[in-house]
């Protein structure tokens, strides 16, 4: 009887650690800081992750050579697409909502390929009101920039929104190659 359930025990841990691994390398090919985020960047107190910490401390672990190749090309790739990544973790890591918000606030300290995004965003925000207004009533985030993605592609934009979204898209392309 100890024999039958010693085997169990066994064979249950070993499905148990099994099902953790896959977990874990589909986490990975979603983020592949998981490991360095669980090992090191997780509250002592609450094991949990915390708003600015993890940024913070991955940037930490990066200077110390401690993050892995495919780790530091992620943090590279979410630089050169967010220009404005190392000034919210400068500026605004302990922010509430570390957005343009915060960023507006310290305008005359943030980078100049920052400034130029948050600019052209304001502009956008007036060029594409009226169409936000008549097809994205109501939504915000990622289903307010669905949306308005949806409406560009389908040509439901105005030609000032249309124009605003070339340039983003521009720009973006822009500093993604510096």
């Amino acid at each position: 009887m100890k024999l039958i359930a010693l085997f169990l025990l066994v064979s249950l841990s070993q499905q148990v650690y099994s099902q953790s691994a896959e977990r874990l390398a589909m986490m990975k090919k979603i983020n592949p800081c998981m490991v360095e985020m669980q090992q090191h960047c997780m509250s002592k107190t609450t094991g949990k992750k915390e708003r600015g910490h993890v940024t913070k401390c991955l940037k930490k672990l990066e200077s110390e050579g401690k993050v892995s190749p495919e780790c530091k090309g992620w943090l590279d790739q979410r630089r050169q697409a967010n220009p404005c990544m190392d000034d919210i973790e400068k500026f605004c890591a302990g922010a509430r909502r570390a957005g343009k918000e915060c960023l507006q606030k310290h305008i005359d300290e943030i980078s100049p390929g920052c400034k130029e995004i948050l600019n052209a965003k304001k502009d956008g925000i007036a060029a594409c009101q009226g169409d936000r207004e008549k097809h994205c009533s109501g939504l915000e985030g990622k289903e307010l920039r669905g949306c308005m993605k949806k409406m560009a592609t389908d040509g439901k934009a105005s030609s000032a929104c249309m124009e605003f979204q070339k340039k983003m898209m521009d720009l973006q392309k822009r500093m993604r190659r510096r």
